[in-house]
């Protein structure tokens, strides 16, 4: 029903309590005239959209709606922040756990894992050709034109107190060299006492000197930092180390 219907319904309803069923107007006080128009005004007030008591229950509503709404998005944020938090702090957690396992510093001899040797960086050298030419051996290696051979010495100590195999062919371990910024693979070599193949029975509490060999440029770049600029990288299986050479 539309304000205009209400209204005159309004108009008609009091007209006939005022008229009664004849046209002269019965006699009434001045209270029963008044709840006469106190209902009418009613009548007009319930059918009326505009009056501001419906107006305001209506913002009650979309006040409230729009209350629920952001609840619900509080709601979804908090679950979102926490569920960010979560991963960060798991992310942490795996950074942390990483983090301790690069800070245990493997040596040389953790990486070869030769059971009763332990192993000594000797020093280097810079050669045309390894083993020096005065020295009695069937095998010797030259470097190519503009190279020098990189011999890096180390000594292998039989610290069992007997007489003990130290065979690195079957170990598994793998040798890289840098130098001057360059990462290459240590020269497979036939020298007796080249460090990836060796393999030989040394006595006990005895050493045997072994090597690894790649080439560098002649133009002395390898030793312009000093040795810190030379580092060995060892790998046996799941096991690495990179060792600065002092």
């Amino acid at each position: 029903m539309n304000r205009a219907t209400g209204i005159t319904a309004a108009i008609l309803t009091a007209s006939l309590l005022l008229s009664g069923c004849g046209n002269q107007i019965p006699d009434m006080t001045g209270e029963e005239q008044a709840l006469i128009v106190s209902y009418a005004a009613e009548v007009v007030e319930r059918h009326d959209s505009n009056h501001p008591s419906r107006l305001e229950s209506e913002e009650v509503v979309e006040l409230k709606k729009e209350e629920e709404a952001q609840k619900e998005a509080k709601k979804e944020q908090l679950k979102q922040e926490e569920a960010a938090k979560a991963e960060e702090a798991k992310n942490n957690e795996a950074s942390s756990s990483e983090t301790a396992k690069q800070k245990v510093e493997l040596t040389l001899d953790d990486v070869v894992g030769a059971d009763g040797f332990s192993f000594s960086y000797e020093g280097y050298e810079l050669d045309d050709s390894y083993p020096d030419t005065g020295e009695e051996t069937y095998f010797a290696m030259d470097a190519t034109e503009g190279q020098k051979l990189l011999v890096l010495k180390f000594l292998a100590h039989n610290v069992s107190g007997e007489d003990r195999e130290l065979s690195m062919v079957s170990s598994g371990v793998r040798f890289k060299i840098t130098a001057g910024g360059k990462t290459q693979n240590a020269l497979t070599t036939m020298l007796l006492n080249d460090f990836s193949n060796f393999s030989e029975t040394i006595p006990g509490n005895g050493t045997k000197e072994l090597v690894l060999i790649c080439e560098v440029p002649a133009d002395g770049s390898v030793t312009e930092g000093g040795s810190d600029s030379i580092a060995v990288i060892v790998r046996n299986g799941d096991k690495n180390a990179t060792i600065s050479l002092q």
